[in-house]
């Protein structure tokens, strides 16, 4: 791997470097174009699924849970906001038991 920096992870915002080829990739997105590792890539399309409603709360945060986040305090403010909020009780759930 190069120490040439040339892009920022989405998830950590620490910088990376992406070679050429993956970076001109157009038929998929490889996680290298978005992220450091495909940990975070997991996270970021997770946070993405759930930021267009294709996975409720109740899902992403279980799919969540079985992420690594133990760097989630040196992530994004953003990213960190979103993994809180999905990982969060829920306020006023209706329990009828």
């Amino acid at each position: 791997m190069s120490d040439y920096i040339n892009t920022i992870c989405a998830i950590c915002g620490k910088g990376y470097h992406i070679c050429k080829s993956c970076q001109g990739t157009k038929t998929f997105s490889s996680w290298r174009t978005v992220t450091d590792t495909p940990g975070h890539f997991k996270i970021y399309t997770l946070i993405h699924a759930y930021h267009y409603g294709r996975l409720d709360r109740e899902e992403a945060a279980s799919q969540l849970k079985e992420c690594d986040l133990s760097g989630l305090t040196e992530f994004v403010p953003e990213i960190r906001a979103i993994i809180e909020e999905i990982l969060a009780a829920p306020s006023n759930q209706n329990n009828s038991d």
